[in-house]
């Protein structure tokens, strides 16, 4: 392997040669493009090699010893670079998304208040406080039932409907997966009273929670 020339082709080989030629195809590994595939793969398995070694307590006597951790920890530092990049990413898109979401749901809402307040006077501070801890697939609910409402009592029986659908299903999932995340208990409890129904229904059907966050993922609110 260290009698291989330096070239593209022969940059796998080289990396599991020994010093200067394997820290040598190391350098040229970190200069690949980023999009790369095969640079994330050897990069974390370089990343490994690096930690074994720090565990099995590598007493560096040469050079090149010496020189092989320094491109080892190279390594290392692009890899960990790159996955907090990446993450700062993901945290930027997941931050604009709840602010969307988040600005449709208090728009929507301010809606709905004024056609109630309109409609049948000036709710109760109950019943506003209620309304205004709905979620988006809620709001969005009450808003298209909102003209079939004859008095206010039907916006009574619709909320009513809602807290009972959520306690039978807050129940049931305590009662089929008791260890289930927080967070799929809040998506559930999310949902509409026609989609808490469903789930009731869909239930039995759902083997483990990984079924459930894939029922529940195709429950979401359309992006706009």
């Amino acid at each position: 392997i260290d009698q291989l020339p330096a070239t593209p082709d022969t940059l796998w080989l080289r990396l599991l040669g020994r010093d200067s030629v394997q820290q040598q195809a190391i350098a040229e590994l970190l200069a690949r493009p980023r999009s790369d595939p095969y640079r994330e793969r050897v990069l974390q398995l370089l990343i490994n090699w690096r930690v074994t070694m720090e565990l099995r307590e590598l007493q560096l006597n040469t050079d090149e010893e010496s020189g092989l951790m320094v491109a080892l920890s190279q390594a290392y530092y692009e890899w960990e670079t790159l996955k907090i990049q990446e993450g700062i990413q993901q945290g930027i898109q997941q931050g604009i998304q709840q602010g969307i979401q988040q600005g449709k749901l208090e728009g929507e809402l301010r809606t709905v208040l004024r056609l109630l307040d309109r409609r049948f006077g000036p709710l109760s501070e109950e019943c506003r406080t209620r309304l205004q801890a709905l979620s988006l697939q809620q709001v969005e609910d009450l808003a298209d039932r909102l003209l079939d409402f004859a008095t206010a009592a039907d916006l009574t029986a619709w909320v009513q409907t809602l807290d009972n659908r959520l306690s039978q299903v807050s129940d049931r999932l305590q009662q089929q997966w008791p260890e289930l995340s927080p967070d799929l208990h809040r998506q559930a409890h999310q949902l509409a009273p026609q989609q808490l129904t469903a789930l009731l229904e869909t239930l039995p059907q759902l083997a483990n929670p990984d079924d459930l966050a894939a029922w529940l993922q195709t429950q979401q609110p359309a992006e706009s």
